[in-house]
């Protein structure tokens, strides 16, 4: 508990995994209880972007935070306007 202090955490957090971006989507809509999206580019069969799309439109209160190991699909994504549904990405 005395490492949570600092960051002003008095639980630990509750982590949930999900394989596809459907089974994601399907879990947000029936539970409130999430307070962050943590995702790769691979959310199963879905594009990454359509998903963070589909989560802004149904919870756009949800903060989306994007990691990556690919430089490339990062810059891709840059070039786009898609860049804008992830409220922060890490490489």
């Amino acid at each position: 508990m005395a490492e949570f202090v600092g960051l002003n955490i008095f639980q630990a957090p509750i982590i949930t995994r999900v394989s596809t971006g459907s089974q994601a989507l399907k879990l947000l809509r029936s539970d409130s209880r999430f307070d962050l999206v943590i995702t790769s580019l691979l959310v199963g069969k879905m594009n990454v972007t359509n998903f963070a799309q589909r989560l802004k439109k149904n919870r756009n209160d949800l903060p989306v935070i994007l990691l990556s190991h690919h430089s490339r699909a990062l810059f891709d994504l840059r070039l786009r306007s898609e860049k804008a549904l992830f409220d922060k990405i890490f490489l």
